[in-house]
């Protein structure tokens, strides 16, 4: 008999003699059993726009809150992760001020009269 014969022998002996054993039958029943439906972690990680929803604001907020110190919890890739309870342990601190957008240029600070001019166009609408 050779050397591979012998080994599946004894392999095929010891599975017999494990089948035979209550506790290796359970453990494998077990191993084989459907999963168990885990509830939702509340100390999971949240995306911002996760995080945005459960905090009824915006992810533009958002980001402006982490620029103010909002704590991350984990870096996923470029993607931010954040703890539902930091996050609102730290709003709480900081008071219900609103957050700072960026500010942008409204029509009174663009100074068009240069690409008017060059069209023959003046500020009315008409042309010169």
């Amino acid at each position: 008999m050779s050397l591979a014969e012998q080994l599946a022998d004894l392999l095929a002996d010891a599975f017999v003699r494990a089948a035979q054993r209550p506790d290796v039958v359970a453990a494998v029943r077990a191993a084989f059993a459907e999963p168990a439906v885990v509830a939702a972690d509340p100390e999971a990680l949240l995306s911002k726009a996760q995080l945005a929803k459960k905090l009824a604001v915006s992810v533009a907020t958002v980001d402006r809150l982490v620029k103010e110190g909002m704590p991350i919890a984990a870096h996923v890739g470029d993607a931010r992760r954040f703890r539902l309870e930091q996050c609102r342990a730290w709003c709480a601190t900081r008071g219900k001020r609103p957050t700072k957008a960026k500010a942008t240029k409204g029509a009174a600070d663009i100074d068009v009269s240069d690409v008017l001019s060059t069209n023959g166009l003046t500020v009315d609408g008409g042309s010169r």
